[in-house]
């Protein structure tokens, strides 16, 4: 009590000293403690009250907020008042002593489980030397960070519980305690490592488990997979199995801090890992039921291999979907394809669009909604959106009704007798009567009912949806049936009481407050149903848009919905004229402003660019009346907008845009970075790309940025120039590119902060890769995207071996393993700067041959029984079939001159692009003139070479 009633009893360091000192935390616990502790603080109050310092430390080490059952600290507590929120340093401490008091819990009962040791292991890692601060300097979610006290709290522990050995195997390595010796990791572990090493001296002398190079390996591994996406499955099956073969495998299957790491809280096992990866991990977890976490392993394993299974079955019925010819008119909602594009547009026009992306199951294949509503009205080129419509003659007694449902991209129209209608007209009560199904579906949304109905409108959706026999989950049919109940239920006594309640925008104070005043009052149902606010919708290729119309306060509300999102509010506006046709009429009008393209938005350019590139197409370039490189003054407002021009009309099939940037400064480049946005068209398919050097980014624009947080597998790969995207980043025409040109040109300089651009090139190996990508995909030239001569060469598939040889012809062979992978890259730089005379790379299926003598170089690519030679002078080469083409003496052998290399860069260049696509070859070697295989001496045959370079055997 000496702190308690002295000088000190406001001070924080004082309290802190005490409630994490071992004679404080050896009787915390202790009932007869606590209950004196009380008894104390209750004999001091009149003379000593508890100050407020005292209680914020007392409920924290005791963790008052977290329910903890130490009743008679409570009662102490309740003396006084604890504080709402904690500071920085009482939350980094109060989640030390939480854990602390878990870690105590388990140790009592002596029974550490799997699920007890990955608690552990949790709290263990929280205390990595990168997490030790002295404070923490925002409070955020999620964020890690622990005081050193924290520390001394967990050294404690160690030393009042004794654990299994395990656990403190665990402890050394998580935190490396190992080095340990020095520095500021000897302050914080000096005492942990101590104890560590009175419980298992003979620690420090095992070998250090290293499993970096593993982890980045099988991460290697599976991007290969990934970018075959199935092409080569014995390539797949070959490099799998070589990996799981591997001494580290077992190590670290076996090693339960990687196991944690990866396995169960990484990405080892999701569902993106190849199966071949996850059969081979159940394989080995169900032979090896003790290793670490096995049993929580496996069913991870199973869980994503049934996934897959899922996945691929659907893959399968898209594709089989997408070849059928699709018949005219509108399909019945027994067939699933349609039912979930049915559904979709059925969300989005009752505004509960995010409810699909909750359930992968209703995610829509858009390329077969596509092929579907173009069937018999293409208009996708000229801006127009399809969309196929459905006739209905309904009789009602002497009533009679023509109605026509239009199904568009991404929303459902309704014209009835010839108007277009937006408000519910049918009765529940009669909707309930029609025999047919679909019918009965197709009305849905144009039906109204009391509130007091909900429960008879969605059981007689259910028993509907029950005979479309589709294979929906009873939990997904009562979801479904729940959210058309709830819009169909939108009638009570009240005035326009379905404003939809999602919709409303908490800024708009003036709406809320016309709401307010309007909505409370009882009317008569008839005038009620005429009073109902709607929305009325209109689209373009990639966006919906939408009007809330609200008649009883005169009121519009214009939104533009994404399709997994909340609707985002452009603008709301009260009209003067109390007239509907009029409120309708202005609706409309704005709508239609939203979705008309302006000519260019160039005004958004907030730089313009310093350089404009334009690749004519060969049959209009002599049509093209600006130059194809605009600098400077050239660069003008009036000659961006005619290049835009060319390039929608056709005229040309590559323009760019371009700045200049800064590289980091550890970063050193033979040419100006650049930042380009790049405009491409091969045949109909057309692409908008950002690459920036200074980030190595290439973003890629999709046709729906909006559908772009899908997962990825809905996307599959498209062959474009020499590279393969997206099928996201694919247009079918220009124009879904121009409505997006505003937001392109205000995010150029920002591209990840308006979630608009998303990765081109899934998988990214650095700077000398994205160096390949602007060539590959951008068509950009040499000069502007080419590797230094010294950087590492990029391989897309290692070779499984190299031969070199050097200038004195002695030669070594090496066979390429994950080890010494970094020893091809020391031939490659040997060879470019002269110093080996032969190199020669082998895959299973081919062979790259790469010659030099003299500061002449020569590259000859061996595959499916021919030689393909790489052409260094081109001009020389078109000469190739007459007696003057030159020929000089290459390693004693004649040789034509145009084969011989003398620019390295250009040289290492080539080298580079054909190892960038040295899976599919063909787009690098029939580009023009870059290659040959004619016209050659008979030294340089495919027989010959194979021989002399490859040996007898191999050919």
């Amino acid at each position: 009590m000496s702190i308690y009633c002295g000088n000190q009893r406001n001070d924080s360091k004082a309290w802190i000293g005490y409630f994490s000192s071992s004679d404080f935390l050896q009787v915390a616990a202790e009932p007869e403690f606590m209950a004196l502790l009380l008894q104390e603080v209750q004999e001091q109050q009149n003379q000593y009250p508890p100050s407020q310092k005292f209680l914020n430390w007392l409920s924290i080490a005791y963790q008052i907020k977290r329910n903890n059952n130490a009743e008679l600290i409570k009662e102490i507590c309740d003396l006084g008042m604890i504080p709402k929120t904690y500071t920085n340093l009482e939350l980094m401490l109060s989640d030390s002593f939480a854990e602390y008091w878990q870690l105590v819990q388990i140790a009592k009962t002596n029974h550490w489980t799997e699920d007890s040791i990955y608690k552990y292991s949790k709290i263990i890692e929280k205390y990595q030397l990168i997490f030790i601060k002295e404070k923490r300097n925002n409070v955020i979610s999620g964020e890690i960070s622990r005081h050193p006290i924290g520390v001394h709290l967990l050294i404690y522990f160690f030393e009042k519980y004794p654990l299994p050995e395990e656990l403190y195997q665990i402890l050394w390595d998580t935190l490396d305690l190992k080095s340990a010796k020095y520095g500021r990791a000897q302050i914080v572990y000096g005492k942990m490592r101590q104890i560590v090493l009175e419980h298992i001296p003979t620690i420090q002398e095992q070998p250090q488990k290293q499993l970096g190079a593993f982890k980045s390996d099988f991460l290697y591994c599976c991007a290969g997979c990934y970018k075959r996406a199935g092409s080569n499955p014995q390539k797949d099956k070959e490099e799998i199995e070589a990996f799981c073969e591997r001494q580290e495998f077992e190590q670290a299957l076996k090693n339960r801090q990687f196991v944690s790491e990866n396995f169960v809280d990484g990405i080892w096992v999701e569902q993106g890992t190849p199966s071949l990866f996850l059969e081979k991990f159940l394989d080995f977890y169900t032979q090896h039921p003790d290793a670490p976490y096995a049993e929580k392993v496996i069913k991870k394993v199973k869980d994503s291999l049934k996934a897959q299974r899922i996945m691929k079955q659907k893959n399968k019925e898209k594709q089989a979907e997408e070849t059928k010819p699709i018949p005219k008119g509108i399909l019945p909602l027994s067939n699933r394809s349609f039912f979930d594009y049915w559904f979709h547009i059925c969300c989005n026009t009752m505004c509960v669009p995010r409810f699909c992306y909750q359930y992968s199951d209703f995610q829509y294949n858009q390329t077969w909604i596509y092929k579907f509503l173009t069937t018999e009205n293409d208009c996708l080129d000229n801006g127009k959106t399809p969309y196929k419509k459905i006739q209905y003659s309904l009789q009602d007694g002497e009533e009679r009704a023509e109605v026509e449902i239009r199904f568009h991209l991404y929303y459902i129209d309704f014209i009835i007798n010839g108007e277009p209608t937006y408000r519910p007209v049918f009765d529940w009560d009669w909707l309930a009567t029609l025999e047919e199904t679909d019918m009965f579906f197709h009305l849905l949304l144009m039906t109204v009912t009391l509130y007091n109905q909900y429960d008879i409108v969605e059981q007689e959706i259910i028993r509907r949806l029950y005979l479309l026999d589709l294979p929906l989950s009873k939990n997904e049919m009562n979801t479904i049936a729940g959210i058309f109940a709830k819009y169909i239920c939108s009638l009570s006594m009240t005035n326009d009481s379905n404003i939809t309640e999602h919709l409303e925008d908490e800024n708009d104070e003036e709406y809320s407050q016309a709401d307010k005043n309007n909505s409370f009052q009882p009317v008569d149902p008839v005038q009620l149903l005429s009073q109902l606010s709607y929305v009325i919708f209109t689209e373009d290729s990639s966006k919906l848009y939408g009007a809330i119309c609200a008649p009883s306060i005169n009121w519009i509300k214009v939104f533009e919905q994404p399709l997994n999102e909340n609707p985002e509010f452009l603008f709301s506006q009260k009209c003067l004229v109390n007239n509907e046709d009029k409120l309708k009429r202005f609706a409309i009008d704005m709508l239609q402003e939203k979705v008309a393209i302006s000519e260019y938005p160039l005004e958004k350019l907030v730089h313009l660019p310093i350089a404009v590139y334009l690749t004519p197409d060969k049959s209009e370039a002599n049509q093209i009346n600006i130059p194809k490189v605009l600098t400077g003054q050239q660069i003008t407002l009036e000659h961006l907008r005619e290049a835009l021009n060319l390039f929608a009309e056709k005229k040309i099939n590559r323009l760019e845009f371009s700045w200049e940037t800064q590289l980091p400064f550890t970063v050193k480049q033979e040419y100006q970075a650049r930042r380009s946005l790049v405009f491409l068209r091969e045949d109909e398919k057309y692409v908008c790309l950002l690459f920036d050097d200074a980030s190595v980014e290439c973003y890629g624009l999709p046709v729906n940025p909006s559908q772009d947080k899908l997962m990825e597998e809905d996307f599959e790969f498209v062959p474009f120039l020499k590279e393969k995207l997206f099928s996201k980043h694919i247009h079918k025409s220009f124009h879904t590119i121009q409505i997006q040109l505003e937001r392109v040109f205000q995010s150029i300089f920002f591209p990840n902060g308006y979630h608009l651009w998303s990765q081109a090139i899934n998988v990214s190996h650095g700077r000398n890769k994205y160096n390949m990508d602007k060539q590959l995909l951008g068509n950009f030239p040499v000069e502007w995207a080419h590797n230094n001569i010294s950087d590492k060469i990029y391989l897309d598939i290692y070779p499984d071996s190299f031969a070199l040889t050097n200038l004195q012809e002695t030669s070594e062979t090496i066979i390429l393993k994950t080890s010494n992978r970094f020893k091809i890259q020391t031939a490659f730089q040997q060879y470019l700067k002269g110093q080996a005379q032969q190199l020669c790379l082998n895959w299973s299926y081919l062979n790259l041959v790469l010659l030099q003598e003299n500061g002449q170089y020569m590259m000859v690519f061996l595959h499916r029984d021919n030689a393909e030679f790489c052409v260094a002078d081109k001009q020389s080469y078109f000469k190739s079939n007459n007696e003057d083409a030159a020929k000089e003496l290459f390693l004693g052998k004649i040789t034509p001159s145009y084969l011989l290399h003398k620019d390295i860069a250009a040289f290492r260049n080539h080298l580079e692009l054909l190892l960038a696509k040295i899976t599919e070859p063909e787009c690098i070697l029939n580009e023009f003139a870059q290659y040959t295989n004619t016209n050659l001496p008979k030294e340089w045959s495919f027989q010959t070479l194979c021989e002399e370079f490859l040996g007898k055997e191999n050919v």
